[in-house]
């Protein structure tokens, strides 16, 4: 949903100094540049994240282990008249990225399962201090070791300098958008499992049966049971392909 691309405002939100920035505005002014946005992820969030603070006029590096993601990313925007900079995410790329960035929005998610830990305290210590983080993967505990869930009311914390973002549920500052975006999505599965049933419908789809957690109080989502450190059981029920 368009709404992912919120994450980029709250970064710019977490640069000015009533919320511990050092003062950046995120798009710039006349004679001085427009912030340096670090994404890491190319999914849909890292995706839009991307588009957003790029129509902002930020400098835009997206990083993704996705090299099909990453030109998949760069075409899209590149057809929306809009650049940014992709590159594989190694330790390399991710150090030099991540000194040079006044905002990292960290929107690596795997569905099902924890955030990786990707950002690491030393990462932090090489950026400017007063500069942002938001971690969009807060959900899922974060991909950063710094990274502890905030709330709408009491949104950032700084620390190493940094300040953070975590809240995990920020479509809820625009309520009546997010509302009507996820209902938008959310509908036509509905239907299907309200006409069908949940079995058939199950059947039917593939990325129903792919975000399908628990069957019959088994969990038969792999990563979920991994995480969770309870026995995985395969979904009885195999969708039709196609």
């Amino acid at each position: 949903m368009r709404i992912d691309g919120k994450r980029p405002l709250a970064g710019g939100r977490a640069l000015q100094t009533d919320a511990g920035g050092n003062g950046t505005l995120l798009t710039g002014v006349d004679g001085v540049p427009a912030a340096q946005v670090l994404v890491l992820g190319a999914g849909n969030v890292g995706r839009e994240a991307a588009r957003v603070a790029a129509r902002l006029g930020c400098d835009v590096v997206v990083l993704s282990r996705g090299s099909e993601r990453l030109r998949a990313l760069e075409t899209s925007l590149a057809h929306e008249g809009l650049r940014v900079r992709a590159a594989v995410l190694d330790e390399n790329a991710l150090c030099t990225a991540i000194a040079a960035a006044d905002v990292v929005i960290g929107a690596v998610l795997e569905p099902g399962r924890l955030s990786p830990k990707l950002v690491r305290r030393e990462h932090l210590r090489t950026m400017r201090a007063g500069s942002a983080f938001v971690d969009v993967g807060i959900d899922q505990g974060g991909i950063a070791e710094t990274s502890r869930m905030t709330s709408l009311t009491r949104s950032t914390y700084v620390e190493e300098g940094i300040v953070h973002y975590a809240v995990p549920n920020m479509p809820a500052l625009v309520a009546r958008t997010a509302t009507q975006a996820l209902a938008a999505a959310v509908l036509p599965y509905v239907r299907e499992i309200a006409g069908r049933g949940m079995a058939d419908a199950v059947r039917r789809d593939a990325g129903l049966a792919a975000g399908t957690m628990v069957w019959n109080g088994q969990i038969v989502h792999a990563g979920l049971a991994g995480d969770a450190g309870r026995p995985h059981a395969p979904l009885p029920i195999h969708a039709e392909a196609g």
